[in-house]
């Protein structure tokens, strides 16, 4: 599945928090503040407070930047020509 903006092109978040990741799973200390400082400056941000995108609201962001907040993983899976998400326990 591709991530990113529109699922075509990279995207600092995402970027950012697979970085976040990576560090995590190799035993280092990550910096989900840092990391959240970063995604706020991106130019992104905006786009969730415009009227004309409903679809990015801003309680949306609140959640996603509360880096580490679940125990879970959420799975995508494709079935019947539809996306499926499900909780995936690591």
């Amino acid at each position: 599945m591709a991530m990113g903006l529109d699922g075509a092109r990279r995207s600092d978040e995402d970027e950012l928090c697979a970085i976040h990741l990576r560090n995590l799973l190799q035993g280092r200390l990550g910096s989900p503040s840092g990391t959240r400082d970063v995604i706020l400056a991106g130019p992104q941000i905006p786009a969730f407070h415009d009227p004309a995108k409903p679809h990015l609201h801003p309680s949306d962001l609140d959640i996603a930047l509360d880096i580490d907040r679940y125990d879970f993983a959420v799975l995508i899976s494709r079935e019947d020509g539809r996306l499926i998400a499900q909780k995936e326990h690591v």
